[in-house]
């Protein structure tokens, strides 16, 4: 008669670590920068853009009397914000909750409350980050998204005035490969003239368009064949290690902090962002208009187990689209 071998043992136990790993540490730098404005009182919601009156170099004749009033209120403008309702519902059994116990948590429900205040956190700053454009829908109110908001062309749904719309010099489209430093110039150079100012400004960007920039400094951008090239960086150096990315753009008209993101052009069918997006964003000029910041409220309980749900009502304020710059490579 065979001895008993491990493979036909009945009754083993499970060896089941107590213990849940999740490899998911996605930051929301936009959102969590962001300045948090005056909480909205209406689905729509205004303020006001002006600009100083351009100089007049002309000499006044000696002795001339006033003769004419000018307009100098500075091309005052509208512009127009919507709101954004965002929500996920938790509902775990009743069994699930007091009878079983799932290894690395002590409470099913709590695990999934947890979650869903995660997931509204992430789903705000894919919003904020995205392309749509503001629209009603039926009931549906949809927040306008920063890619819509920095566009050298009128939207479709309450337009920024001409006069206001991002200068088109402010935005690279074309190719990620085609992108130069002398383009990352320009895009400064453009919100210098716009603002006047030598500005301190954020740049959450895609994987693939911070990974890019990096490689300009090993990289010969004249050169047809890419050429590895040598350059001169003012560093120290310690450990022996080797330092090869590129945090900070710092040039003639400002500086730039790239910041790595996951939530640049989100979409939302296929759950992924545009890695080759990035913005140039003057983070003192944007607001976040919260009429809900991510909460929980409990569900009525009808003896199924414990259910509640997880809303925001939130929406996004770009003082002037002239001051920030994007780069929408493909």
């Amino acid at each position: 008669m065979p001895a008993t071998s491990e493979i036909n043992q009945v009754g083993k136990r499970e060896d089941l670590s107590d213990q849940l790993v999740v490899a998911d540490a996605k930051n929301t730098p936009v959102s969590s920068m962001m300045p948090k404005g005056k909480k909205p009182a209406k689905t729509i919601y205004d303020w006001v853009h002006a600009r100083i009156p351009d100089p007049d170099t002309n000499s006044v004749p000696d002795g001339k009397p006033v003769d004419n009033v000018e307009d100098l209120s500075g091309d005052r403008g509208l512009l127009h914000g919507r709101v954004h309702k965002l929500r996920r519902v938790v509902g775990v059994s009743e069994m699930a909750e007091d009878v079983s116990t799932p290894a690395g948590i002590q409470s099913e429900f709590a695990n999934s409350k947890a979650n869903a205040l995660l997931a509204v956190k992430r789903a705000i700053e894919a919003v904020f980050c995205g392309d749509q454009d503001s629209s009603l829908v039926g009931t549906t109110h949809t927040c306008r998204g920063l890619g819509a908001w920095i566009n050298d062309t009128a939207q479709a749904d309450l337009p920024v005035p001409t006069l206001y719309l991002t200068p088109t010099a402010s935005i690279y489209s074309g190719a990620l490969t085609d992108l130069t430093e002398d383009d990352i110039r320009g895009i400064m150079q453009s919100i210098y003239e716009q603002t006047g100012e030598m500005l301190d400004l954020d740049g959450p960007v895609g994987t693939d368009l911070k990974s890019f920039i990096s490689k300009m400094t090993i990289h010969d951008e004249s050169v047809t064949t890419n050429k590895a090239v040598v350059r001169t960086f003012w560093a120290q150096l310690k450990d022996s290690t080797l330092y090869g990315s590129v945090d900070i753009v710092k040039g003639d008209f400002g500086t730039v902090r790239l910041l790595p993101t996951l939530w640049n052009h989100y979409n939302n069918t296929t759950k992924k962002a545009d890695t080759k997006r990035g913005y140039f964003l003057r983070m003192n000029g944007i607001k976040m208009r919260a009429n809900k910041l991510p909460g929980f409220k409990p569900l009525p309980d009808d003896d199924s187990g414990p259910r509640g749900v997880v809303t925001a009502i939130i929406s996004q304020q770009l003082d002037s689209p002239l001051v920030h710059g994007a780069i929408k490579a493909s």
